[in-house]
């Protein structure tokens, strides 16, 4: 069974999670940032705050991700920052 949670207080459109209940309990957690929109700090920080949270659960965590960041480009700034 699935049930959808928005977050509300993040923007960059990281905002949606599901809680997925299969065989056993793990929550998926779901990222889309458009590639069409300037990386910001704020990303950073309202995704590590929420990646800071799930760190205090028990059960597993499927982190799925479209986050239109070069992270072959070792040193560009935003794929040094994620």
């Amino acid at each position: 069974m699935w049930s959808k949670l928005i977050i509300p207080h993040l923007c960059d459109r990281a905002k949606t999670l599901n809680r997925s209940r299969i065989m056993s309990s793990c929550s998926v957690f779901v990222v889309y940032r458009p590639g069409s929109a300037a990386v910001t700090a704020t990303f950073f920080c309202e995704l590590a705050d929420v990646l800071d949270r799930f760190s205090t659960y028990v059960e597993p965590l499927v982190f799925a991700d479209d986050i239109n960041i070069r992270l072959e480009r070792s040193t560009d700034p935003h794929t040094v920052e994620f």
